[in-house]
């Protein structure tokens, strides 16, 4: 448990850095970045530094609590997701200094994050299993982590990794695209399901129905967004068949591809909410494709 407790402290002196150059230098920082607001940028420093003090306080007690490190994660990657918005989606951060500082920052966070929940569920088990119990939801205890993740992953049935490979070759395909805003948008909301992906994966000691989730979150709001950008120009200029052919049919792909996953996705969480709890490649698993 000390390596969580050293992550928090280090989060902490990062937030308070943060807090403080933001509450002091907000102009400087606005300038540096491109276009943000200075009133905005200082509550932001405002926020991060009572987050610090959570975060020591924490850090010292007897006791910490799994909520406690979901919640200090889940703020590391929605600061992750947030710094992609701003860069893919916005004006705000727009000097080449300001997108680069930005989204080496971001990284940092959402590694911190990853790295809180990783050491937390190795020195807490997480999830718990217990020798003599019934763990066939579970992955064998033997098996490290990374490696009980490793082959959850490989047991999945080869239609789906089929799918999933043809799912982020689309995505990737948006590339050729880089110089359109809907593209870099697109390919910020692939790259924001990544640590999430790797957050859910952590905790769950492997893959499970849940594991959707990391999807809905950033892609909910991009295909609302891609939607309005074929139906007309409130988020920015339309994109139609007679102007861009092949980004237009680039795009419909994508929407096409990413509705059912989507719809996977929430087929699952509902599943999983129903009682189907188990990590693919686990002995309940098994017996359920067997059944």
């Amino acid at each position: 448990m000390q390596s969580v407790r050293y992550l928090l402290r280090l989060n902490t002196a990062t937030c308070a850095g943060f807090g403080t150059l933001f509450m002091i230098w907000a102009p400087g920082v606005a300038d540096y970045l491109g276009a943000m607001p200075i009133v905005a940028l200082q509550w932001l420093g405002v926020a991060l530094l009572l987050h610090s003090g959570h975060l020591l306080l924490v850090s010292f007690r007897s006791r910490i609590h799994d909520l406690e490190i979901y919640y200090f994660s889940s703020g590391d990657l929605l600061w992750f997701l947030a710094s992609l918005c701003l860069v893919s989606a916005t004006d705000l951060v727009s000097t080449n200094a300001g997108v680069t500082a930005t989204l080496c920052i971001a990284l940092g966070v959402a590694v911190m994050g990853i790295a809180q929940l990783w050491c937390y569920a190795e020195a807490t088990g997480t999830p718990r299993i217990v020798p003599g119990e019934n763990n066939s939801f579970h992955l064998p205890s033997g098996l490290s982590r990374l490696r009980a993740i490793t082959v959850s992953w490989w047991s999945l049935p080869r239609w789906v990794k089929i799918w999933l490979f043809a799912l982020n070759a689309v995505f990737l395909t948006g590339i050729a695209f880089w110089e359109e805003d809907v593209a870099r948008i697109v390919l910020a909301a692939w790259v924001g399901t990544g640590p999430l992906l790797a957050a859910f994966m952590i905790v769950q000691r492997g893959l499970t129905r849940l594991l959707g989730v990391a999807h809905l979150i950033p892609w909910i709001p991009m295909v609302l967004y891609l939607e309005l950008r074929l139906i007309g120009s409130t988020v920015g200029p339309q994109i139609s068949w007679e102007a861009a052919p092949a980004l237009f049919a680039w795009v419909l792909i994508l929407l096409a591809f990413t509705y059912v996953c989507l719809a996977f996705d929430v087929y699952d969480l509902l599943r999983w909410v129903r009682g189907e709890r188990w990590r693919i490649g686990s002995e309940r698993d098994q017996n359920n494709a067997s059944s």
